[in-house]
């Protein structure tokens, strides 16, 4: 299964399917077939400071003031309303790895975590930053080891 990014509250959306579709698979999986597997795709938005993130997402997640507005969010209107509401983790890397731990439906579902690192305007070379800030210091601090090279 995969959890995708579009949900305003995991824990209200994503744990339920999560848990479900476990229990459906306890339900009916052979005693040694192995546990099934559950991708997460997060937006993740290291920057220097929140500030400094929230100034660059902005002029992409105002683009989804009217989609929110029609979804049931007419008052979601500011830049870290909406960041807020489209479950993006943002800011300082120890910002980033604090709100990771505490998203419900990530830890520990997820057997593969798929972060998402650019927004709609991010160049490549601030996208490759965003991913080197995510392997070398945010994913080490939630237990993830690089694979050994094959000898």
């Amino acid at each position: 299964m995969l959890l995708g990014t579009a949900v305003h509250d995991p824990r209200t959306v994503q744990l339920p399917l999560a848990h479900a579709y476990l229990d459906a698979w306890r339900e009916r999986a052979h005693a040694d077939a192995a546990r099934p597997r559950i991708g997460v795709v997060r937006a993740v938005f290291p920057a220097r400071d929140r500030r400094s993130a929230l100034a660059a997402l902005a002029p992409d997640v105002v683009r989804h003031i009217p989609w929110l507005a029609a979804s049931g969010h007419p008052d979601v209107t500011e830049p870290e309303q909406i960041v807020q509401l489209l479950n993006v983790h943002y800011g300082h890397p120890d910002d980033v790895i604090e709100s990771l731990r505490g998203d419900p439906a990530l830890f520990p579902f997820a057997d593969y975590f798929l972060p998402v690192v650019q927004s709609e305007s991010s160049s490549l070379d601030d996208a490759l930053a965003r991913l080197r800030t995510l392997a070398e210091t945010i994913a080490p601090a939630l237990g993830w080891q690089p694979a050994q090279a094959a000898a």
